[in-house]
């Protein structure tokens, strides 16, 4: 870790550029790939005790309107088999894919390349059934906890702790030096994903801020050095706290931190890739810069102004959007989004303190997303923003093209809504191939409904605290998970860019210095289906 501040911030600003993609080259990656030797995607303890869930997910009622009505779902108990439901609905497999010989599973939360670099950690802080107290990895391959160690106290609060990691290496085999920038995101995608699981089952998620990334590591077991030994290390990320009741405070962590330490820990970590052919170390000094090493005391929540515009009604079953997400992989170039279903999606993206994923998140809105807008019902194609946090907007008007139009687009109602949702026309035209171009030529952008390139303050958040340069991507990751859901609920289909030409896009917003930068893209559209891939089920015989 630098010794300072100004270093950790340097590293940063320069890994940053270092990584940009450019018209005319890309960011340092692999220059051949070999497939038949990737990273294995799961991780396992070897000797540790393995507790097998069942698959409860298909008995839930929840639909998506409800998890967007207050109190509609009243809180399930939290036991073993409601657990398993959690994880079956955040980060277990949701299919199997085949093409020919070659097979590989999709899983309920998205990852960038499908090679998930994000683990998962239940600290369960009081019994649960044939669940003692204790620190467990999720196995998703198998929908089952491998207790890891066993906690001789408890705590006097209903909950769980949910911990992330990640390992770098399963997306740098892939991409590079750019590989950070798609842990991160993914660490957002399932914050997301694990929040819209809990309020499946009427659960309350909150990201417990006043922690370092080194007291994480040390209550997940990722710093035992014999546990890993010659395997891939886990870089820690956060924990969030799980609980039936909303009220249920944080429990203290202090007698967990010191139980960590002292109880005896099993199991021994899998080697994921035996013969990695690159070295990235400018991901590990990013990483070593970007660590947490104090606690967060100051939060700011969400907003709580209500909504006063009617959204439309999506009754669909939860558990079955969520596991029938996909990532669209072509797009059919015709198809658009309704008005309606359009301003439901503005709206999921607002920072309310009573909406799902935003809930659990207890920072200002950084985030503000920018439309290519190709097939929108109502709305003329062109460029567009949505001002996810006011306190941004005269930031944003200085910095972008002068000549931007910042008029809310409508009429009547529909223009009142939108200026509730911070929605503003920037300039008309037919952005379609601009879209294409800066997403590195892929099709997916412009022959989407609309195409998003999300911005961030990155300047002024990293200046402010190293570790902020991950909370950006985190919430970019949170937006996308926000989209992949709602164009699901509307019969659509969305899908994460993460390859796109950083200062071409900045240039056509007219963005000139490092104050605001593109962090994430993504589309949504009318999905084309390759339909020689046959579909098989995430756990088949269970």
């Amino acid at each position: 870790m630098p010794n300072d501040k100004v270093t950790a911030q340097a590293v940063i600003h320069d890994y940053h550029a270092r990584t940009k993609h450019h018209l005319q080259r890309y960011a340092a990656g692999p220059g051949t790939l070999d497939w038949d030797h990737q990273p294995n995607p799961f991780r396992h303890f070897a000797g540790a005790a393995q507790f097998p869930f069942g698959l409860h997910a298909d008995a839930l009622t929840s639909t998506y309107q409800q998890l967007y009505t207050p109190d509609a779902i009243a809180p399930f108990a939290l036991n073993a088999q409601h657990l398993g439901v959690f994880f079956e609905l955040s980060f277990a497999l949701s299919a199997w894919k085949q093409y020919g010989t070659a097979r590989w599973s999709l899983r309920c939360n998205p990852s960038s390349g499908n090679l998930h670099p994000t683990e998962t950690y239940a600290v369960l802080v009081n019994t649960l059934d044939t669940l003692a107290a204790g620190v467990y990895h999720y196995c998703s391959d198998q929908h089952a906890l491998e207790q890891r160690c066993r906690f001789n106290s408890s705590a006097d609060t209903h909950g769980f702790l949910l911990g992330l990691s990640t390992i770098a290496w399963r997306e740098a085999w892939k991409y590079g030096e750019r590989a950070f920038r798609y842990c991160q995101l993914d660490t957002g995608h399932a914050i997301a994903c694990a929040d819209y699981a809990a309020a499946c089952l009427g659960w309350r998620t909150q990201l417990v801020h006043d922690v370092n990334d080194a007291q994480i590591a040390r209550l997940l077991g990722l710093d035992r050095n014999a546990d890993f030994n010659n395997a891939e290390r886990e870089t820690p990320e956060l924990l969030l706290w799980i609980s039936p009741d909303g009220a249920d405070a944080v429990p203290e962590l202090t007698a967990f931190l010191s139980e960590a330490q002292q109880t005896a820990w099993q199991g021994q970590a899998n080697l994921l890739d035996p013969r990695p052919m690159y070295q990235w170390p400018v991901i590990d000094e990013v990483t070593a810069a970007s660590e947490k090493t104090d606690s967060d005391d100051v939060q700011t929540s969400p907003l709580s102004t209500a909504r006063t515009h009617p959204l439309p009604s999506h009754a669909v079953n939860m558990a079955q959007l969520i596991r029938q997400r996909r990532s669209a992989q072509a797009y059919d170039g015709q198809t658009g989004i309704r008005t309606d279903a359009f301003v439901r999606l503005l709206d999921a993206l607002m920072p309310r303190r009573e909406y799902p994923v935003w809930r659990a998140w207890p920072y200002p809105a950084h985030i503000q997303p920018v439309f290519f807008i190709h097939r929108v019902e109502g709305l003329t194609p062109g460029l567009y923003i949505q001002v996810r946090n006011p306190a941004q907007l005269s930031a944003l008007r200085t910095q972008l093209n002068p000549q931007f139009d910042w008029s809310t687009p409508g009429e009547g109602a529909l223009q009142e809504t939108f200026a509730q949702l911070g929605f503003y026309h920037l300039v008309t035209a037919n952005a379609q191939a601009a879209a294409r171009k800066y997403a590195c030529h892929q099709d997916i952008a412009s022959d989407s409904a609309f195409a998003v390139a999300m911005l961030a303050p990155l300047q002024d958040a990293v200046d402010t605290a190293a570790w902020h340069y991950r909370h950006l991507y985190w919430e970019a990751g949170m937006l996308g998970q926000v989209m992949y859901l709602e164009a699901e609920a509307s019969d659509l289909r969305g899908t994460g860019i993460g390859c796109f030409f950083d200062d071409a896009i900045h240039q056509i917003l007219g963005i000139q210095d490092a104050r605001w930068q593109c962090l994430y893209q993504f589309t949504l559209g009318g999905a084309l289906n390759d339909m020689r891939l046959i579909s098989l089920p995430p756990y088949a015989g269970r």
